[in-house]
């Protein structure tokens, strides 16, 4: 209720301590487009095994439309293995470090202004430079640059718009 009238695009973040509540949370935003970063061990508390784990994060795919996309990090076990059991109708697009990827990363150097890579897909490759520290921001920025790409900003924008991103506190 508090978006305003000309909000484009809106982001939330999904987290789930309970199996059902993305699903809760999904009917409530109706998302068109959807990440999952990684299924990690360190929710593994809260549902009991990784398999019960990984069907309370896809939750999020079961409430896309038809032709809507989900964006998965190729490089995470969990949602590789969980993707095969989707539905047709969601566009699944794949983010990594293979080739394989729709879109994914070469040549990553860490250096003291921060990260170095090349990103491709098929009909581009482009320089980034993240003014980041750690190789794991490069698995964040490949999900963020998908989604970029997706809503229609150019490869041209993304390697720009990477130099201006900052570190967070702590």
């Amino acid at each position: 209720s508090d978006l305003k009238d000309n909000t484009e695009i809106f982001i939330a973040e999904m987290d789930a301590y309970h199996p059902g509540e993305i699903d809760e949370l999904a009917k409530l935003v109706l998302p068109q487009i959807a990440v999952i970063t990684a299924i990690g061990a360190q929710h593994l508390g809260r549902f009991g095994s990784m398999a019960s784990l990984a069907k309370a994060q896809f939750e999020i795919a079961d409430n896309l439309p038809r032709g809507g996309t989900l964006f998965l990090n190729s490089e995470d076990e969990w949602s590789m293995k969980t993707a095969p059991s989707l539905g047709s109708g969601v566009s699944i697009k794949y983010y990594g470090y293979g080739v394989n990827n729709h879109l994914y990363a070469t040549d990553i150097k860490q250096t003291v202004a921060g990260l170095e890579f090349i990103i491709h897909n098929s009909k581009f490759t482009i320089p980034i430079i993240l003014p980041l520290f750690g190789e794991h921001h490069v698995q964040n920025f490949l999900a963020a640059a998908s989604i970029a790409h997706e809503l229609g900003l150019s490869p041209q924008e993304i390697e720009q718009r990477a130099t201006r991103i900052l570190p967070t506190p702590h």
